[in-house]
């Protein structure tokens, strides 16, 4: 079974970095993280990237950004 967990985030890279890393955790694999990185600043938005950065490259992990400040 397919599914997806949706983390969505403002300007809080170490909390982003903790939901992100026990998602990936979960058994079996067969799922999708997906980060909605809503950072008020390119200055945020720099630090929730490096906060996630172990995860990037994963073929189930993405971030997307709003196109504007929800």
């Amino acid at each position: 079974m397919k599914f997806s967990i949706i983390i969505p985030t403002q300007n809080r890279p170490e909390l982003v970095a903790v939901v992100a890393r026990h998602a990936m955790r979960l058994e079996p694999r067969d799922y999708a993280v997906i980060v909605s990185d809503n950072s008020t600043s390119p200055e945020h938005r720099q630090q929730n990237a490096e906060a996630l950065r172990e995860h990037a490259e994963k073929p189930n992990f993405r971030i997307i950004h709003p196109p504007r400040v929800l």
